[in-house]
């Protein structure tokens, strides 16, 4: 009987560490994880009284996908007069937190194989500080054990080697396989350059999806 429970320790000790490492890799594959962050380049922008914050978002994607026209003529009335209803900011307020972000490259994301899919849109923006940022918008990808969002060069890298070749650059953990969420760029990384957006599983070195670049129309 001793030896029995001796043995059924012994199982117990080296089988837990094994069953926890199987539940790291497969439960990506049973379980999503949702997202749905704002967008940040409008978050200390004046919202109007006659405004919510997501109109005041929208707003700020909508004037970085065109020509940045007039300040005054791109803004509701509300936001370009010289104070807001409440009468808590001035124009030059409103104008900061509206004309600031500017795309500089988008795409959409592809699948990587049968097993591993993506899809939703990818876009960097650049704000009027000139920081950088990477926006995933109706986002969803095959789950997977610690999958990374990266930057690279390289126009629509198909495998591990074509990625090394060209290098990248991490932004860190994805936060969800599913949903709008947002990246910072590193300040040392040159936005104009990255031809593609990867999402990528470390411990297997597979990419999962990958969302090729083209350059906005006048970055």
């Amino acid at each position: 009987m001793r030896n029995r429970n001796i043995l059924i320790i012994v199982g117990v000790v080296v089988l837990a560490p094994v069953v926890v490492l199987a539940w790291w890799f497969l439960s990506p594959l049973v379980f999503d994880q949702t997202v749905d962050e704002e967008f940040p380049l409008a978050a200390n922008a004046v919202v109007p009284a006659n405004m919510t914050t997501e109109e005041v978002n929208s707003l700020m994607v909508s004037m970085a996908k065109v020509d940045q026209p007039p300040m005054a003529d791109a803004m509701p009335q509300e936001m370009a007069s010289d104070t807001v209803s409440d009468g808590s900011a001035s124009s030059s307020d409103a104008a900061a937190a509206s004309g600031g972000p500017q795309i500089i490259a988008s795409g959409n994301f592809r699948d990587a194989d049968s097993f591993h899919q993506g899809s939703g849109a990818a876009t960097i923006y650049r704000s009027a500080d000139g920081s950088g940022l990477l926006r995933l918008e109706d986002f969803r990808v095959t789950n997977g054990p610690d999958l990374h969002v990266l930057l690279s060069p390289a126009a629509d890298p198909a495998s591990r080697d074509e990625l090394q070749a060209a290098g990248y650059v991490g932004l860190g953990k994805l936060k969800g396989n599913i949903g709008n969420q947002n990246y910072e760029i590193p300040a040392n990384i040159d936005v104009n350059a990255q031809g593609s957006v990867i999402i990528y599983c470390m411990p297997f070195h597979v990419i999962f999806s990958v969302a090729p670049l083209a350059p906005a129309a006048n970055p």
